[in-house]
């Protein structure tokens, strides 16, 4: 049966957006928590073409390259041993150079195998790093390794001496290219999406190499709060011994330290992420979220960013909404009280069902099954005496807001819980 729902404009017009999408279609800007990754199930491996089995040898190692992308430490053993014929998954190869082989699989059905074993997969939807580097070089110079080059020109000019023209003036040392190349390919590598500070006028300002080289955490984790990452890694290295950085990783609070090249730092990284994050079949869940206290189009799409950058979570929907409130149904990769305990921080309050809810119509009738009009309210977007609404939202099959699984109170964006 269709549903009447009483529903600001700016609610209504948003909504067409997000119901027109397709499921699992809220991709992640990469200035938020996480990121989709593409290519997860392609690998470049060793190809010996002289050997007779050179092909087979080629897919094994792809395999094996990305199970390490989809599944625990753990479950890698399990699942060479479930997918014991790695061509059958192929889609395709090519030859990228003399000795190398690119190779495809099908990623469906490769993960379908694995679930099918009651093996955990972690999905493409992963928290973003910040990675923040200070490498000193061998003439003592300190530079932070930024997205472009110009940023660190810029920054080494700011940490010379006061006088120091011949400093301030000289060619900095190339070291974002000895930097820039291994970090891309550990990401890759390991399927961790990772990016780099912009050093622009804001960070510049903010951090300085003496900052990350004296172990100063605080002013980096607050000068990477504009970067949405609930990930930091803070690497400290010698640009003659790369293999002796030291590392230090925040992740929700959390700290980690170890020392290593950028392939050790970020393969932690991976294994401690793919353990936290990659879900066995028995723990998906379809759950409905009903959410509170949104005023405006700026809070639903603060509301809309967040779920959508939940690395459990699959997809979002807009099933139901009135007033303030939202009814999400979500797909998540896992249980109902999981995805509570990751959705209760800084942007949602976990709440008991408010009795309000439970005693408010889900829209105005006179008598069971029979719809009016309901009464124009204010539009909260634009505030008590502005304009009213002119209509409400038909949303078919829609259920009631006391239905919900879960409910949360959006919280106040300056009163945040901040985690780094």
């Amino acid at each position: 049966m269709n549903r009447l729902i009483q529903t600001p404009r700016w609610a209504v017009c948003v909504a067409a957006a997000i119901i027109g999408l397709s499921a699992g279609s809220l991709l992640v800007p990469s200035t938020t928590m996480a990121a989709q990754v593409n290519n997860l199930y392609t690998a470049e491996v060793a190809f010996e073409r002289q050997r007779r089995d050179g092909r087979a040898r080629a897919y094994r190692d792809a395999l094996n390259t990305v199970l390490r992308r989809l599944t625990t430490a753990d479950a890698q053993a399990q699942a060479r041993a479930t997918i014991t014929r790695p061509a059958e998954f192929v889609l395709g190869w090519s030859e990228v150079s003399a000795g190398r082989l690119l190779v495809s699989f099908d990623g469906v059905a490769l993960t379908d195998a694995l679930r099918n074993a009651g093996l955990p997969v972690w999905g493409s939807n992963r928290p973003l790093t910040l990675v923040w580097l200070a490498v000193e070089g061998a003439d003592g110079r300190r530079e932070l390794i930024g997205a472009n080059a110009a940023s660190n020109e810029a920054k080494s000019a700011l940490d010379a001496p006061e006088g120091d023209v011949e400093a301030i003036e000289a060619p900095t040392v190339d070291l974002a290219s000895q930097w820039l190349t291994p970090l891309q390919e550990a990401s890759s590598l390991r399927g961790v999406p990772v990016r780099l500070p912009l050093l622009d006028e804001q960070d510049v300002a903010a951090v300085t190499s003496s900052d990350i080289w004296g172990g100063f955490d605080d002013v980096v984790l607050a000068a990477s709060r504009r970067y949405g990452v609930d990930s930091v890694l803070i690497g400290r290295a010698q640009s003659d011994r790369p293999d002796a950085t030291r590392w230090t990783w925040w992740f929700a609070g959390e700290r980690a330290r170890f020392s290593g090249d950028l392939n050790r730092a970020v393969g932690r990284v991976a294994g401690s992420l793919i353990a936290q994050f990659a879900s066995s079949p028995d723990a998906s869940a379809n759950v409905r979220v009903s959410i509170v206290g949104l005023a405006g189009q700026r809070s639903f799409a603060r509301v809309s960013r967040f779920l959508a950058t939940q690395s459990l979570i699959e997809a979002v929907r807009v099933e139901a909404m009135r007033n303030d409130e939202i009814l999400f149904e979500v797909d998540a990769l896992a249980s109902r009280a999981r995805l509570a305990q990751i959705l209760d921080g800084d942007v949602l309050e976990q709440i008991d069902a408010p009795l309000e809810l439970a005693q408010a119509p889900f829209g105005m009738r006179d008598t069971p099954g029979e719809l009016v009009s309901p009464v124009p309210t204010a539009d909260p977007a634009i505030g008590e005496g502005g304009d009213t609404l002119s209509g409400s939202l038909l949303v078919p099959g829609a259920a009631g807001f006391d239905d919900a699984d879960l409910y949360f109170r959006l919280r106040e964006s300056d009163g945040a819980r901040q985690r780094l």
